[in-house]
C-alpha cells in the first residue's frame, strides 16, 4: 500500500521572498502601486505635450486609449493582489510578457546601432529618443540602448515578482 505525505504549505518559505526578504504579495502590491503611478505620470506627461502642439488630439486619445487599458490591468492586479486571486495577475503578466519581448527586440536594435553603422538601428534609436539632431547617430543609439536596457531589467523584475506572487496564491488555494 502506497501513503503519501502531503506536505504543509509554508507561506513563509524563501522562494516567496523578494526585494530585501520582502514577501511577494507585498511586492506585487508595490509593482502595482509603482505602476499605477507611473502610468498616471505618462498620462500627465502626455495631456501637456499633445495639449502644446497643433492637431495632436488624435495621438492624445490613442494614448489616453492605451493608457486606459494599461489601468485596468493594473487595477486587476491590485484586485488580484489585495483578495489573492491569482487568475487576476494573468492579465498583468501576459502584458509584461509583451513589453518584455518589445524592450528586447529595441534594446538589441539600439545596441547594433551602437556597434555598427546600419542606419536602420539609428534611425529607430533617433525616433524613440526624439532626437534634436545634435547628437551623433551612435550616440543617440548608445543612450537609448542604456535607458531601453534599465526599463527592460525593471520589465522583468516586475514580471519575476508577479509571477511568484500568482504561484504562491495558487499554491495557497490547493492546501
Amino acid at each position: 500500500m502506497h501513503t503519501s505525505r502531503r506536505q504543509c504549505f509554508d507561506a513563509n518559505n524563501t522562494r516567496f521572498k523578494c526585494c530585501c526578504g520582502i514577501h511577494v504579495k507585498n511586492g506585487a502590491l508595490l509593482v502595482s502601486i509603482v505602476t499605477f503611478l507611473t502610468f498616471g505620470i505618462i498620462l500627465i506627461d502626455n495631456i501637456n505635450y499633445y495639449g502644446n502642439i497643433n492637431n495632436g488630439s488624435g495621438n492624445l486619445w490613442s494614448s489616453i486609449a492605451g493608457l486606459t487599458i494599461a489601468g485596468v490591468v493594473c487595477a486587476l492586479l491590485l484586485y488580484g493582489v489585495c483578495y489573492a486571486r491569482a487568475a487576476f495577475l494573468m492579465p498583468y503578466l501576459i502584458i509584461q510578457g509583451i513589453a518584455i519581448t518589445v524592450y528586447t527586440l529595441g534594446t538589441v536594435i539600439c545596441f547594433i546601432g551602437v556597434v555598427s553603422d546600419n542606419q536602420l538601428a539609428h534611425d529607430f534609436a533617433d525616433k524613440w529618443a526624439y532626437d534634436n539632431g545634435d547628437t551623433s547617430e551612435r550616440g543617440v543609439s548608445l543612450i537609448a540602448f542604456f535607458v531601453l536596457l534599465i526599463q527592460l531589467l525593471f520589465q522583468v523584475w516586475f514580471f519575476s515578482v508577479v509571477y511568484r506572487c500568482h504561484v504562491f496564491f495558487r499554491l495557497q488555494c490547493a492546501h
